[in-house]
């Protein structure tokens, strides 16, 4: 989706670059965050909110008092339809409706999508050790995903970011994007420090630390 401004600014992309640096000085793997106002655009919840609003126009046509005096129930449907269709779209807008009209599942299936395609799309796999790792955060969804490439399996597998990404979506609702990039930084580079990959003497950077997605 476009966006007219930058999610974060560039103090706070620094502030994260800053973050990834330090995480990665204690650890072999490589930090890609990327940070997103939206995964996708969620037409369906427009149209299903259309659809109640439609439902809830012809439940008003139906009453047994009028709801607009002399107009009459079959011309009472067919203005007071369209009008609840209109308002069910314009309501689908305000992000918890949006979110609750998508559903948990297709919220995270969405943004798991939206994730492996920015591991493509940033080459989160091109390090020499398979060690690099995506940090995936989507706003209006309020949904994380943490994607590790082949060379982190062996100590941390993708099950465990799966249950850590479900855990900072979880504290994450409150918060504006920069904060909630920073905090899930924090989070992995525990993991990594403790379980990741060992940095070698030979380290280079081989990922771009800037948050991308902004």
């Amino acid at each position: 989706m476009s966006h007219s401004r930058p999610l974060l600014s560039e103090a706070e992309q620094e502030a994260v670059r800053a973050a990834v640096a330090r995480a990665e000085a204690t650890t072999g793997a490589e930090i890609v965050p990327v940070v997103v106002p939206a995964s996708e655009g969620h037409e369906l919840a427009t149209w299903k909110g259309a659809a109640l609003g439609a439902v809830a126009g012809a439940l008003a046509a139906g009453l047994e008092a009028p709801v607009l005096p002399r107009w009459g129930p079959a011309l009472e449907l067919l203005i007071l339809v369209p009008i609840g269709m209109l308002l069910g779209a314009l309501a689908a807008r305000w992000a918890p409706l949006r979110r609750l009209l998508v559903g948990k599942a297709g919220l995270e299936t969405t943004v798991e999508g939206a994730a492996w395609e920015a591991f493509v799309r940033h080459e989160v796999f091109a390090t020499r050790e398979r060690t690099g790792l995506l940090l995936y955060v989507s706003m209006l969804e309020h949904e994380v995903a943490i994607l590790a490439d082949s060379g982190i399996h062996p100590t941390i597998p993708q099950r465990e970011w799966d249950g850590l990404a479900r855990g900072i979506a979880a504290e994450m609702k409150d918060h504006p994007p920069a904060a909630a990039l920073l905090a899930a930084i924090a989070r992995v580079a525990e993991v990594l420090a403790a379980r990741g990959p060992a940095r070698r003497a030979d380290d280079v950077n081989e990922l771009p630390d800037l948050p991308a997605g902004v």
